[in-house]
């Protein structure tokens, strides 16, 4: 019998990261990494150059078709990282109709906004910037290939979670509990929780998530908050700033700051774990980022003005906010003064809530979530 080929379909480098991990735990099967190519690139290419992975592009078939490059690559799993995605649900959506099993994996925050937006389908839109793309979405519309849905409404056979709040997201949606598996953190990292000190002065990292081109905010609100942010930060005397913008984010103004500013404002392009370990505290708008610098130890505040027009009180970061874990500032006298607290060690994180918190959003964070989740994946390639 001929062996079945295990596929994965990143959308980003974020995705390539856990997939990688993943093929850890798959010695012995057969797998095979398809990108979307010129139609979109969010750096997963670049990742899957870096980590030695080989991988085709969807272009290089000689028919650009789901259907065609199943059959091909004898795939007896798809797995992908966000089911929205045009080429993704596309790879899904074939994979159905050929009876292959189907796994959507969590790569990040999910939460539901208060407007009629989803989060993650409002940041995937951005992604239908280049017109290659939106011509391929409008086709596959039209044929049924593709549908607009919110994230988890592909119907894969499993949607793997890292904890208990992810899971409610996807079951308040009516997504059946049978295909949710709460896995547990699946980035395989080992949280370091001492601070590298290289600087006399404090450091303090800034995570924004995209929340313009979504229409969560306006530019000029975006561009208000960064102003406040920054001009707040710069008016310590020893204090510097590290921002590290999302992906997906056109950095001009963070760049015009820094250039403005050497001294005491850098934006960084080093890896996100590397770049917390040197800093005192981190400040976020809406990032996963928040959960996964508590899961080191570090102090987190939340700025965002509208964040109780923008979410519910029980959804990430409000619930959090709620418990003390992390600080929250929605005016330049409230981030001066959640920072005095922070760097002077006025604030310390109740042990046992953090515990509960990162135990309900993380689950385990060792190498146990990624051979539960592989073997999920090699369980379904061998019914």
């Amino acid at each position: 019998m001929i062996q079945k080929t295990i596929l994965f379909v990143p959308s980003n480098r974020n995705h390539v990261i856990i997939f990688n991990s993943l093929t850890d735990f798959m010695r012995g099967n057969k797998f095979i990494f398809i990108t979307q190519g010129s139609y979109k690139n969010e750096g997963a290419e670049n990742e899957l150059i870096k980590v030695g992975k080989e991988f085709k592009k969807i272009e290089s078939y000689k028919k650009k078709d789901p259907t065609y490059i199943l059959k091909k690559e004898n795939v007896g799993v798809v797995v992908i990282g966000n089911d929205i995605d045009v080429i993704p649900q596309w790879f899904i959506h074939c994979a159905k109709n050929l009876k292959i099993p189907t796994v959507l994996i969590q790569d990040g925050l999910l939460f539901k906004l208060k407007t009629k937006h989803d989060f993650r389908r409002s940041v995937s839109q951005i992604k239908l910037s280049k017109s290659k793309l939106l011509l391929l979405e409008s086709k596959l519309l039209l044929t049924g290939n593709y549908k607009k849905i919110t994230y988890g409404e592909s119907k894969c056979e499993q949607i793997h979670v890292w904890g208990k709040p992810f899971q409610k997201y996807l079951e308040k949606k009516g997504i059946n509990k049978k295909q949710i598996l709460n896995i547990g953190y699946l980035k395989n990292k080992k949280f370091n929780v001492n601070k590298e000190k290289t600087d006399e002065c404090e450091i303090i990292l800034y995570t924004p998530t995209e929340l313009v081109k979504p229409g969560i905010i306006s530019f000029e609100e975006m561009k208000k908050n960064t102003d406040i942010l920054f001009s707040t930060i710069i008016s310590f005397n020893d204090i510097k700033l590290i921002i590290k913008p999302h992906p997906i984010e056109k950095t001009i103004i963070y760049d015009e700051f820094a250039k403005k500013y050497p001294d005491k404002i850098t934006v960084s392009k080093s890896d996100f774990f590397t770049t917390l370990k040197e800093c005192s505290l981190l400040i976020t708008n809406l990032s996963t980022t928040a959960i996964e610098a508590l899961a080191m130890n570090k102090p987190v505040i939340v700025f965002l003005p509208k964040l109780k027009e923008i979410v519910d009180s029980d959804q990430c970061h409000r619930d959090l906010i709620a418990k003390n874990v992390i600080l929250y500032a929605d005016n330049r006298k409230s981030l001066e003064k959640q920072i005095k607290k922070i760097i002077d060690k006025k604030i310390s994180l109740n042990d046992k809530d953090l515990a509960n918190v990162l135990n309900d959003y993380l689950g385990s964070r060792d190498n146990e979530p990624l051979r539960k989740s592989s073997q999920a994946i090699i369980s379904l390639l061998r019914n």
